[in-house]
C-alpha cells in the first residue's frame, strides 16, 4: 500500500510540472508541449491561462502584441516561469497572481492599461531582462503596482518579495516605476529618456541598487522629475527603511532632481517619532551632471559615501545644494546623517556665494562630518567660504579619473583618499563592489591603484560610459 501511494505521488508530481511552448506559427488548439508549428500554442495568453505551479513556458521570438493577464498562481517552491527567446514583443502584462517569473520580453505600442507591466497581487514575482520602450503617451508608465480596484494600495496590501532586475526602460513619458512594495529589490536596471520620475516609492525595507538613470527629459507631465519621490497621500501610506546603494544618475538635464521626499501635508504627523516616512539611506551613489537639488523632507535620512559632481547643475537658486533638508509644513527633513560625501561643482553659479560650492544647507539638523567640498574645475576646485566641519576637506582637486566622460573614480594623490570615517560596521564595499580598506576614502569610489571599468559589480546589465553618455555595450 505504501509503495502504491509513493508511485501515485510520483506520478502526480511529474504530471504537475510541464514545459509549454508558444510560437507565432503555433495554434491554440495544439497541446503546447512541443516546440513546433504543430505542437506549440499561438498566444502567450493561452499559456498564461493554462500553466500551473511548477510549469515553464518558453515563448519564441516574434511580435505577439498581446495584452496578457496572468491566469494562475505558482507556489514558493514551484513558481510559474515564462521565458522569452530573443525578447518576443508584447503590449502589456498584468500580473494578478503570485509566484510568477517573467524573463526576457519586450513591451511597446501599448494603447491602454496605463503601464506595460502592472502588478496587482501580493507579489512574490520576478521580472528580469525585459525591455520597455517608446511609451509616448504621458499617462503610460513602465512598471507599477496597484490595489484590487486599480487605485492606491493600503499598506497591508502592498506587494512583497518583488525582484526586478536587468531591465531596460527607454523613452518613457511618465514614471519608470511607481511602486507600493516591501521587502523587495530593484537592481541593475537601465533607464534612458524617462519623462518623469525614475521611481515613486512607498513601503518598507526595499533595496534600490546598481541602476543607471540617464538622459532624463521633462516629459508631458506637471511639476518636475525626480530620481526618487515619496509623499504622504491617501491610503495610510508609509515609507521606511529603504536603501539606495550604488546607483548611477548621470546626464539628466531635463529638470530632474536628486530626490523629493515628503512626509505629507498638515493631515500627516509632523512629529519625528510618529510620522510614517523616515529612515532612508543613500550610499555609494554617483550623481553626475543632473539638473536639480535633492529635497529631503523626511527625518532620519542617511547620506554616506556618495559622489556629487555638477548635481545640481542648474543656475537657479532653487537648486543650490545637492542635499537640501526641508523642515516646514509637509516636510520634516532633520535628524539625519551626512558623512563621507564628495561634493564638487554643485549648485548654482553666483560669485557672491562661491561659484558652485553647494553641499548641504546650513540649517540642516543632524550629524555632518568627513565630507569634502570643492568648486568648479575652472576655478581650481576652490574652497567654500561657508563650509566648516571638524574633519571635512574644503577645496582641492579630487583628481577624478575622467569626469567629463562620467568617470568619477579618484586617482592617486586625491585629497579624498584616507580621510573618511570608517563605517565598516554598516557596509564594507564601494560603488563597484570593491571592499573598502582602512582608512576609508571620501566618495562613492575606494581608490584602487589598478582600477576596473568603474561600474557597479554583480550583474550590472552590461552598460558602459563613453563620451559622457551611458550607452549599450
Amino acid at each position: 500500500m505504501k509503495l502504491c501511494a509513493f508511485i501515485l505521488f510520483l506520478c502526480v508530481s511529474v504530471a504537475s510540472s510541464a514545459t509549454y511552448y508558444v510560437r507565432t506559427d503555433g495554434n491554440n488548439s495544439n497541446t503546447g508541449l512541443t516546440d513546433s508549428a504543430g505542437g506549440a500554442w499561438r498566444t502567450v495568453q493561452k499559456a498564461a491561462t493554462t500553466a500551473v505551479a511548477g510549469d515553464t513556458v518558453t515563448v519564441n521570438s516574434g511580435n505577439y502584441d498581446e495584452d496578457v493577464d496572468s491566469g494562475q498562481a505558482g507556489t514558493s517552491g514551484s513558481p510559474i516561469t515564462f521565458t522569452g527567446v530573443s525578447q518576443p514583443r508584447l503590449k502589456t502584462w498584468y500580473l494578478t497572481h503570485s509566484w510568477v517569473n517573467v524573463d526576457n520580453f519586450k513591451f511597446t505600442d501599448m494603447t491602454a492599461r496605463y503601464s506595460a507591466i502592472l502588478i496587482w497581487s501580493n507579489a512574490n514575482l520576478r521580472i528580469t531582462r525585459c525591455r520597455i520602450y517608446d511609451l509616448t503617451n504621458a499617462n503610460y508608465m513602465a512598471i507599477r503596482t496597484v490595489g484590487p480596484s486599480g487605485d492606491v494600495i493600503t499598506m497591508p496590501l502592498v506587494a512583497s518579495n518583488l525582484y526586478i532586475a536587468q531591465c531596460t526602460l527607454s523613452n518613457i513619458q511618465n514614471h519608470a516605476f511607481q511602486m507600493f512594495m516591501r521587502d523587495s529589490i530593484i537592481e541593475s536596471n537601465y533607464a534612458d529618456r524617462v519623462g518623469h520620475d525614475f521611481l515613486n516609492l512607498w513601503g518598507d525595507n526595499n533595496i534600490i541598487r546598481r541602476n543607471v538613470i540617464t538622459n532624463g527629459v521633462q516629459g508631458d507631465v506637471d511639476n518636475h522629475c525626480d530620481f526618487v519621490q515619496t509623499y504622504g497621500g491617501p491610503g495610510a501610506l508609509q515609507a521606511t527603511n529603504n536603501l539606495f546603494d550604488s546607483n548611477l544618475i548621470i546626464n539628466n538635464t531635463g529638470d530632474l532632481q536628486n530626490c523629493n521626499l515628503e512626509v505629507g501635508g498638515p493631515a500627516y504627523s509632523q512629529d519625528d517619532a510618529t510620522n510614517r516616512f523616515h529612515h532612508w539611506t543613500f550610499r555609494n551613489n554617483v550623481f553626475v551632471n543632473n539638473y536639480g537639488a535633492g529635497n529631503v523632507g523626511i527625518p532620519y535620512t542617511t547620506w554616506e559615501n556618495n559622489t556629487f559632481y555638477r548635481s545640481p547643475n542648474s543656475n537657479s537658486q532653487l537648486h543650490s545644494t545637492p542635499i537640501f533638508l526641508l523642515d516646514q509644513t509637509g516636510f520634516r527633513g532633520r535628524l539625519g546623517t551626512i558623512s563621507n560625501n564628495l561634493f564638487v561643482a554643485c549648485g548654482y553659479s553666483n560669485a557672491a556665494d562661491g561659484l558652485k560650492l553647494g553641499y548641504y544647507n546650513a540649517s540642516a539638523i543632524g550629524v555632518k562630518d568627513y565630507n569634502m567640498v570643492a568648486g568648479l574645475p575652472e576655478h581650481n576646485f576652490s574652497t567654500s567660504p561657508t563650509f566648516s566641519e571638524a574633519n571635512g576637506v574644503n577645496g582641492g582637486d579630487p583628481l577624478f579619473a575622467n569626469i567629463t566622460s562620467g568617470d568619477a573614480r579618484i586617482s592617486a594623490g586625491s585629497p579624498a583618499i584616507g580621510v573618511a570615517a570608517n563605517l565598516s560596521s554598516q557596509f564594507t564595499t564601494d560603488f563597484t563592489g570593491a571592499t573598502r580598506s582602512v582608512p576609508w576614502d571620501i566618495g562613492a569610489y575606494e581608490f584602487v591603484a589598478t582600477p576596473g571599468n568603474g561600474l557597479p559589480a554583480r550583474g550590472f546589465n552590461g552598460k558602459m560610459i563613453f563620451g559622457g553618455k551611458v550607452v549599450l555595450q
